[in-house]
Order: structure tokens, then sequence, then C-alpha cells
């Protein structure tokens, strides 16, 4: 028959076999006495009965001794790692912001390196525009210069078609003008046939305007007495001066007068100067020209009509 045996081993465990069990109760151990089973019904019981008394210390060794690898598991190598892990997220952290800060000295750099090109570009487009602005001030005053050349032409233009337009009317004026050269021969024609009776016309004509003259002297030497008569009878001195002044200027420039008539009077009865008046009346009568000025006014062709059938247009 077989015996099942529990107790210490060398290496603190229990062993279980099929050797005889001697057990000894020192230090918590114990040592299951040798029994002998007649039956086996009762050697079963029997080993039911140890096989029980025995389980209760191993399974609480057995807890302890996994509760022990935990605590040792978490002491050993739970807590190493998980400093070793936090080390290496710091670790990663750094180098992570150590990356960021290296990707934005490439941004900066290449931020940089673009604003290098575009500046390059830039002094490029720059010297283009400047040339461009050269090039546009050139043809500025080239189109200044055209546009004076143009004005000039311009006013020359006007010019010549004003002048064109006074050729146009002087070739008018022309046949107007040779028509009354042929009227003015004629009048010459007709003025010299009838230069005696011119001559004693210009004498009539000169007699009376001067009976004109005289006749309008009269009328204000009249009007200049009836002022003075209306002063006198008023009785005011300083009227009577007022009013007899311009008959005393009257009086005095009548002596002027007639000291200059007899001058001219002798100056015409000399022989170049008769000439003289008869070639002046001659041509005045001509060209038909009035001998008087004012309402008293008289035209030679009033008085010596020249015959209608001799006068051409």
């Amino acid at each position: 028959m077989t015996v099942i045996g529990v107790g210490p081993s060398p290496s603190g465990l229990t062993s279980i076999g099929e050797t005889p069990v001697q057990g000894q109760h020192e230090s918590g151990l114990f040592q299951v006495n040798d029994t002998t089973v007649e039956t086996a019904t009762g050697s079963r019981t029997d080993q039911q009965a140890v096989i029980s008394s025995g389980a209760k210390p191993t399974w609480l060794i057995v807890c302890v001794v996994i509760v022990a690898g935990l605590v040792g598991m978490q002491l050993l190598v739970t807590q190493p790692l998980g400093r070793q892990l936090h080390r290496v997220d710091q670790d990663l952290a750094r180098v992570e912001r150590d990356v960021s800060e290296l990707v934005g000295a490439r941004d900066t750099a290449w931020e940089s390196s673009d604003l290098l090109r575009g500046l390059q570009e830039q002094s490029r487009q720059l010297e283009g525009a400047r040339n461009s602005l050269a090039t546009i001030r050139e043809f500025r005053e080239q189109i200044a210069n055209e546009s004076a050349r143009i004005e000039a032409a311009q006013a020359s233009l006007t010019k010549l078609s004003g002048l064109q337009n006074q050729l146009i009317e002087s070739d008018a004026n022309a046949e107007q003008a040779l028509s009354s050269l042929h009227r003015l021969v004629q009048l010459r024609q007709l003025a010299t046939s009838g230069a005696d009776e011119t001559n004693l016309a210009i004498l009539e004509l000169t007699r009376l305007q001067s009976l004109t003259t005289d006749l309008v002297l009269s009328h204000k030497h009249l009007d200049q007495l009836v002022t003075l008569r209306d002063a006198i009878l008023g009785g005011g001195d300083e009227e009577i001066r007022t009013a007899a002044r311009p008959i005393r200027e009257r009086r005095d420039e009548q002596i002027r007068r007639g000291e200059s008539e007899e001058s001219r009077r002798t100056r015409d009865s000399q022989p170049g100067a008769v000439a003289d008046r008869e070639i002046s009346a001659t041509k005045r009568t001509a060209s038909g020209a009035p001998l008087f000025s004012g309402k008293y006014r008289l035209g030679l062709d009033r008085i010596v009509p020249p015959p209608a059938e001799s006068i051409t247009p």
C-alpha cells in the first residue's frame, strides 16, 4: 500500500510522494506517523484526512509566494520600468521641442530665402522700371516737341488759309477796283474838260461857305447880345461881366481872324498857291469828296452832275 507523506523538503517546500512520511513538530513543521490501514475503505478515509489537513498550509504558502512575487515584481520591475518610461517621455518631449525649434529655424530660413529671392526679383523689376521711366521721359519730350511743331504747323496752316481767303476776296475786289479805276479815269476826263466851270464853282462854293460861317457866327453873336441885354436889364454887375466876356472874346477872335485872312489872301495871291488850289479842287471834284463838313456840307456832284451817258460802271 502506498502512503502519501507531506513534509518539508530541503529547499523549504512541501513534498508529496509515495515514500513513507515522517513528520516532526519543529519550527512549524509537522510529521505524520506511519499508519497501516488494514482495509481499503479505512485507508481511503485516512488518505483524504491526511490531504485535507495538509491542503490549507499549502494554499496559504502559495498565496504568500504569489503576493511576494507580485510585490517583488512591483519593486524590482514595475517601478524602475515606470521611472525609465518617465525619463524616456521627458527625453521624447525634449526631442520634440528640439525638433520643433529645428523646424521653426528651417521655416525661418525658408522665409529668409524667399524674402531674399523676392528682394532680388524686386531689384530686377526696379531696374527695368527705371529703364522704362527713362524711355517714357524721352517719349514725353518727343511728344512735346512734336506737339510744338504741330501747333506751329497749325498756325502756319491758319495763316495760309487766311491768305488764301484774302486772295479770293482780293480777286473779287480787284474787279471792283478795276471798274472804279475806269470810273475815276472818266471822272478825271470830265473834270479836265470842265476845269473852268469847276474853278468858278469852287469860288462860289468858297464864298457860300464863308457866308454860311459868318451866318453861324452872327447867330451866336446875336444870342450873346440877347444874353448881355438880359443881364443889363437884370442890373447885376457879375452877370453883365459874365455875359460880356463871350462878346469880348468873339471880338478878339474876329480881329485875329481878320489878320489871318489878310495873310491867307496875300499867300493865295501868289501864282504857285493858285495852281495848288486848283489842283486840289480838281482832285476833290474827281473823287466826289464833299467840300464842307457839318450840316452845311455840299458835294460837287450836286452842283455839276456828270452826264449819265459818259459814265460806265
